[in-house]
């Protein structure tokens, strides 16, 4: 490939020739191509993320999503782009002001919010916003989201379950307590914490009371 340039050469106000220059152009296709294909990964990777991505402008309005970031959601691109995060998360763009401090300042920022989605349905996510610079000054950022409801709802899962041996525990340990009391005790939590109005004992060790 070869980058020409013709230039008329005059004399006297007439066109007597034309001058041509030309430039190995294999660098400059070389450099095009490697853009490309640089920008098919990026496309690439950016569709096909398991994470919900989407890019964001100063103001806070996507620009881009991803097909993971409709999934979620339950909008499509055309009602996602040029609105804010208050679509699916309203009353939180209130919060967003220090969140884009921190992006104009370069910094990443994560945060957990709950959405509802296109449904109405709530999902508890992740959200890490990392800024994106072009010529050295932040333009937007790019909000990573994942949703981690289920790990949430495990999360207090096992807080409950625990909550629930250490007042067994507790009860177990008590030295001041006669064992009937401590068995009417241990009844009392089982019924709170399963909503129950009546409860029994059907089988103990003889030698407990």
């Amino acid at each position: 490939p070869v980058r020409t340039r013709l230039v008329p050469a005059r004399l006297d106000g007439e066109i007597v020739g034309v001058v041509g220059f030309a430039r190995d152009g294999r660098r400059r296709r070389e450099v095009e191509e490697q853009f490309i294909r640089a920008e098919q990964q990026f496309a690439s990777l950016f569709d096909n993320h398991p994470d919900a991505l989407a890019l964001h402008d100063m103001e806070g309005r996507f620009t881009r999503v991803n097909a993971s970031a409709l999934r979620l959601t339950g909008y499509t691109v055309d009602e996602l782009i040029g609105q804010t995060p208050e679509l699916v998360s309203p009353g939180a763009w209130a919060h967003g002001e220090p969140i884009l401090s921190h992006i104009a300042r370069g910094e990443t920022a994560a945060l957990e919010r709950t959405i509802v989605t296109k449904s109405g349905a709530l999902r508890e996510v992740h959200v890490l916003a990392v800024p994106l610079s072009v010529d050295g000054r932040v333009r937007g950022y790019c909000a990573i989201t994942r949703d981690v409801t289920e790990e949430r709802r495990a999360d207090r899962s096992f807080a409950r379950q625990a909550s629930r041996i250490a007042d067994l525990y507790r009860i177990a340990a008590a030295a001041d307590v006669a064992s009937r009391d401590k068995v009417a005790s241990t009844l009392n939590v089982g019924m709170t914490e399963l909503g129950a109005v009546r409860a029994c004992v059907g089988h103990f060790h003889g030698g407990l009371m």
